[in-house]
């Protein structure tokens, strides 16, 4: 009975900090940010660890900057319904806004205060490839020294 119990606590506590100890398949890094016409264009740098094509990859990004407002930006791997360009296993690639498609942010990347992941798209060869995202959907990007 002891020993039932005692595989029971370790597998409750254990197990889920051997998993989170894990790397996810794929990440994502805020930069390189660029300045265009005044306004801030940030990206964001996705590592494909998985061993998987990923065709597109969407991640939005609710942005806070100094003066409160909230903005909330789509960044693409490719436009959509663009070429195909899929994220190979191992490759890195940046993830931009396409101005065409959205509004600049309107601010200098000076004033941007946090940057958390809202939602994360990925159409691969796989049932939802970014539920394995890093940082998870709803966690903070770093961002650099300002």
């Amino acid at each position: 009975m002891q020993t039932r119990f005692a595989l029971l606590f370790l597998s409750l506590v254990c197990l889920p900090t051997l998993a989170s100890a894990q790397t996810a398949p794929l990440e994502v890094r805020y930069g390189p940010e660029q300045t265009v016409f005044g306004s801030c264009k940030p990206a964001l740098t996705l590592v494909n660890k998985s061993e998987r094509n990923l065709d597109y990859v969407q991640v939005d990004v609710a942005y806070r900057l100094k003066d409160g407002r909230e903005k909330i930006a789509e960044h693409k791997s490719r436009y959509r319904t663009g070429v195909d360009n899929p994220v190979k296993p191992g490759e890195q690639r940046l993830l931009t806004i396409h101005h065409d498609e959205s509004t600049p942010m309107g601010a200098a990347c000076a004033d941007i205060v946090s940057a958390r992941i809202q939602s994360a798209e990925c159409n691969g060869n796989a049932a939802s490839p970014c539920v394995a995202l890093a940082p998870k959907i709803g966690d903070a990007l770093a961002l650099p020294s300002r």
